[in-house]
């Protein structure tokens, strides 16, 4: 899960280098395993997909 501010690029098909992913995430960020209740997870998702607090990427994640 990502702020949808952080994504800079898009990924071009073919070789995959540091250049390519520096393109796309130019930043210093920092990535965490997080646990989160149901609730809280809940709620995530739902900012995500209401893009009124500034959302969210996703990535293999199903809901319904």
């Amino acid at each position: 899960m990502l702020n949808n501010g952080g994504l800079r690029d898009n990924l071009q098909a073919g070789p995959i280098n540091f250049g390519a992913i520096y393109s796309i995430l130019p930043f210093d960020n920092q990535q965490a395993i997080v646990h989160l209740d149901g609730a809280t997870l809940i709620k995530a998702l739902e900012i995500g997909i209401s893009r009124k607090s500034g959302g969210y990427s996703w990535s293999g994640i199903r809901f319904s």
